[in-house]
């Protein structure tokens, strides 16, 4: 009976899980994580990490272009982790993060994507120029309203600060987060490349959503095309809305760390805004002063 007794609470003591004393594990990387240092970020990415998920083809191709488009403008090449993390980057609109995002996978529905749908193949094509339709068509070479107007107003406005345009093309559009601009020195600018990376990225942005009012909307309707006029007052409603928020960013007393300091403020928008110089002081919390960066077009027969 005694012997069964032991036998039984042997059994159950083996049962019981043992507890890994992971401060004296020997080498110098103990094995796991503690768990009041787990943030759900962290927790989030190991659980990505313990996926084998395969890399999509289209994914590999343009993170592969846009670290060879930004080795071409920055002369440096920047890491795969690069790409990713300029992507996440506040001073883009949430709107352009996940187009850009989607860019970088290869997600939009164009093109090559129509080819394999019974019934559907003619939609692969571009209407305006009869060629099989790209991101790369849709957002540079396009003969259809809208690409290459925006692009002008994007290089005019760029234009006021003094420096080069650079070369853009798809890569850039979606690295466009890491482009560095120096000065003679060779010394960066952070708010001359922050002012172009919103410039870059509205304007592609905005090329891909009058695509889409044209090809889904409007069923490529030519009496309903957007006028020059429409598609600038529209280029720069969205640049106009990006001064807005950033100079509302600027209160500490709303946005706390969020807030963005007056100093990258300055840096991002007064050489469009007051390319001459004699900027006003604080002129950012002085909403009679924000005009717009466009003069007023004429009315009527003055134009």
């Amino acid at each position: 009976m005694k012997r069964t007794e032991q036998l039984a609470k042997a059994a159950i003591s083996s049962l019981r899980p043992s507890r890994t004393d992971l401060e004296n594990i020997d080498g110098p990387d103990a094995p796991g994580i503690r768990l009041t240092d787990v943030t759900q970020g962290s927790a989030y990415r190991a659980f990505l990490a313990l996926q084998n998920v395969p890399e999509r083809q289209g994914t590999i191709i343009n993170v592969g272009r846009t670290r060879a488009a930004l080795a071409e403008i920055n002369g440096v090449w920047p890491s795969t982790r690069d790409v990713w993390d300029a992507l996440r980057s506040l001073d883009l609109s949430r709107p352009v993060r996940e187009f850009l995002w989607r860019l970088t996978h290869n997600v939009p529905k164009v093109g090559k994507y129509w080819l394999n749908i019974s019934n559907y193949e003619h939609r692969s094509e571009c209407q305006p120029c009869e060629v099989l339709e790209s991101m790369d068509h849709i957002l540079f070479e396009c003969d259809a309203e809208g690409q290459g107007l925006i692009w002008q107003e994007a290089k005019d406005l760029w234009s006021r600060t003094g420096r080069p345009w650079p070369e853009v093309s798809l890569g850039a559009v979606i690295g466009c987060g890491l482009i560095v601009i120096r000065d003679e020195r060779g010394k960066a600018i952070p708010g001359a490349a922050r002012l172009l990376k919103i410039i870059i990225s509205e304007a592609a942005f905005l090329i891909w959503k009058i695509r889409c009012e044209r090809v889904i909307g409007n069923g490529n309707d030519p009496e309903k095309a957007l006028s020059e006029v429409e598609i600038s007052n529209r280029f720069r409603a969205a640049i106009q809305k990006r001064l807005k928020i950033d100079t509302m960013l600027t209160s500490k007393r709303k946005f706390k760390q969020r807030a963005i300091p007056t100093k990258i403020l300055r840096a991002t928008w007064e050489d469009v805004l007051f390319p001459n110089g004699g900027a006003p002081e604080r002129w950012w919390s002085r909403p009679e002063l924000l005009v717009s960066m466009w003069p007023p077009r004429p009315r009527g027969r003055e134009r």
